[in-house]
């Protein structure tokens, strides 16, 4: 059974005919929506995703996309490197030629040293954050991308040295919706 979201739900006018062809008019509306994937995506981490790899790795957070379509997403996670003061690095892969626009909020050295990594090119890792021995530290990447082609979006992480362990906790979560552009 499919339940549709508070905003459909159907509001009775007073007139009888009117009501009947204006709520099959929403919910055709709500099931077109609902199947053509304009509702939100929410993908969690089940548990801890870690890596020994000073190259981007593809974590299981990611969502499909089409060529076209305008993304809005943000990534919450708490990730870090043990044993080492180098830290790690966060990427974006997208299919090839995608404008991507992000932002990267981490820590560089300590919970309180925030720094702010503009992410325009999908594929590229930033510059290393987490530069602190021990622990791991929130970061959250907010952004949108629009797909050049058929494909997924998918968050990347690197160890900044290789044979280090780099851990994003379980629990992390990446949210996404698919919105369409008005003019101004």
């Amino acid at each position: 059974m499919i339940r549709l979201p508070d905003p459909f739900k159907f509001q009775p006018s007073g007139n009888g005919l009117i009501d009947r062809i204006q709520n099959g008019v929403r919910a055709l509306d709500a099931y077109i929506r609902l199947l053509a994937g304009a509702l939100p995506i929410a993908i969690g981490l089940q548990g801890d995703f870690t890596t020994q790899s000073a190259l981007l790795q593809r974590t299981p957070l990611r969502f499909p996309v089409k060529a076209g379509e305008l993304w809005a997403f943000e990534m919450q996670a708490f990730a870090g490197v043990t044993g080492d003061t180098l830290g790690m690095s966060w990427a974006i892969s997208a299919p090839k030629g995608s404008e991507l626009d992000a932002i990267l909020s981490s820590s560089l050295t300590g919970m309180t040293d925030i720094s702010f990594v503009q992410i325009t090119a999908p594929d590229t890792p930033t510059s290393a954050v987490h530069t602190v021995n021990g622990g791991e530290r929130p970061d959250w990447i907010h952004g949108r991308v629009r797909a050049a082609g058929d494909g997924e979006i998918c968050i990347m992480c690197a160890c900044t040295t290789a044979g280090r362990t780099l851990r994003v906790r379980s629990k992390a979560l990446l949210r996404a919706m698919r919105y369409e552009e008005v003019a101004a």
